[in-house]
This record gives C-alpha cells, sequence and structure tokens, in this order.
C-alpha cells in the first residue's frame, strides 16, 4: 500500500475493520501499526466493523460513503475483512473517487466479487507491508 499508493509521512489512512473481537484484529492491528509507522502518529485512524455490517457488508457502504466525504484527503483504507474489501471499488466510486485517489490493501474471499475486484495478490502484498513495517508476524488466521 505504502509503495504502490506513494504514501508519504502525514498522508491520512483509515483501517476498517472488526476490531471489537479480540482474535479477529491481529493482522488489522498489523496493517495499523505500519502505516502508523509509515504516515506518522495520528495519521491513521481505525473504524470498527460492526456486527450489522460484518452481518450484511452492504450496509458499510453508507457508512464508508459518508467517512469518505468527512475526509476528502484520505489516501488508504486497509482492511482484512474479505468482503468489505469486495465492495471497496463500489464505495470508491460512489464516493466520486477516482483510480488512483485512495489505495486499498485486503483481502478478497467474496466468491461473488468480480474479477477486476478481486484482489487476490494483495494479501500476500499486504502481509509482507504488514510484517516488514511493523516487524510482527501476523497469521492470515488472525
Amino acid at each position: 500500500m505504502v509503495d504502490s499508493g506513494k504514501l508519504k509521512a502525514g498522508d491520512k489512512a483509515l483501517v476498517w475493520d472488526i476490531f471489537h473481537q479480540e482474535g479477529r484484529s491481529k493482522s488489522s492491528q498489523g496493517c495499523f501499526d505500519a502505516l502508523e509507522k509509515t504516515l506518522g502518529k495520528g495519521n491513521v485512524e481505525k473504524l470498527d466493523v460492526t456486527q450489522d455490517i460484518d452481518s450484511d457488508p452492504t450496509k458499510g457502504i453508507p457508512v464508508m460513503t459518508a467517512y469518505l466525504a468527512a475526509h476528502p484527503d484520505l489516501k488508504a483504507i486497509g482492511t482484512q475483512h474479505g468482503q468489505i474489501t469486495a465492495i471497496l471499488p463500489k464505495i470508491l466510486k460512489d464516493a466520486g473517487k477516482k483510480p488512483g485517489d485512495v489505495v486499498v490493501g485486503g483481502i478478497d474471499l467474496a466468491r461473488t466479487s468480480s474479477p477486476e475486484s478481486r484482489l487476490a495478490t494483495l494479501w500476500r502484498a499486504l502481509t509482507r507491508f504488514c510484517t516488514s513495517r511493523a516487524g510482527t508476524q501476523y497469521s492470515k488466521s488472525g
């Protein structure tokens, strides 16, 4: 995400994931830590995926569209929620973002996602990014 999005200190980022469930947020916390290390303290926010959105990720579309409207300087979104990753292209389009405005990183395990939105190699890239920047190994299951 840092390299592909040309992120630098001072850029704003968000990690949108399930932080309220211990054990499910280890890799997301690693992504947060790595982004914060690169962008600086106070430049990365966490947004918890509620149980309601976890059950039906489409309910997150207006939430993230509103977040993007309130944070026009946002440069990156990271997530480890496969169904959230699958809807990020729609969210960005609905928010009026153009390709390259916001870099995203996540995993996509949703079978219904289209090939162009499927980010099959991002799991490996994001894992390498998180572990190399944070210096901590995070498992695929976390």
